[in-house]
């Protein structure tokens, strides 16, 4: 508990919190997987076991870079395979009035900046991918047994053990 509030306070300390991707895939109406992506990275999905989230559909590629990070913010890349919605806090946005106006062309997909207030649903075939940012939860310290229970070394040693060990 206070390690969480000494780390709140130096980043409180160095200026504002970033905001944190929260990202759930459902596969099928059940919730497969849900991650809060503490490093600020590109999110891949695909069906290869190398990807962020490996999901084994038809009309997903091998490799897809979703959520791409370039100069320190995110951006969404998406085909013309996937459906969605995208609100940024302003309006909702589907996928589709964003490949005629905002989205640029890059590749076989087209890109969209997101806003730190973003959040969205992307369908791939039977996958839904839903996103949003989130303030960073601080981190649970490392679960540890009492000073009672955890004992001492002479208390691990076996005594038989180290008589015979001590005349050989």
């Amino acid at each position: 508990m206070a390690a969480a509030q000494a780390q709140q306070q130096q980043s409180t300390s160095r200026g504002p919190i970033p905001r944190i991707l929260r990202v759930g895939v459902i596969l099928g109406g059940n919730i497969i997987e849900e991650r809060l992506m503490r490093k600020r990275e590109t999110i891949t999905i695909g069906q290869s076991a190398k990807n962020t989230f490996s999901i084994p559909i038809e009309g997903l590629p091998m490799h897809w870079p979703i959520f791409s990070m370039e100069n320190g913010r995110y951006y969404l890349l998406f085909t013309d395979n996937m459906d969605g919605r995208i609100s940024d806090g302003s309006g909702v946005h589907t996928l589709d009035s964003l490949r005629g106006r905002e989205a640029q062309q890059r590749g076989d997909g087209f890109v969209v900046p997101l806003a730190e207030t973003a959040r969205g649903k992307i369908v791939v075939g039977e996958m839904t991918l839903l996103f949003q940012f989130v303030s960073a939860p601080p981190l649970q310290p490392r679960p540890r047994l009492p000073a009672a229970v955890r004992g001492t070394l002479a208390d691990r040693v076996d005594p038989h053990l180290a008589i015979v060990m001590g005349i050989s």
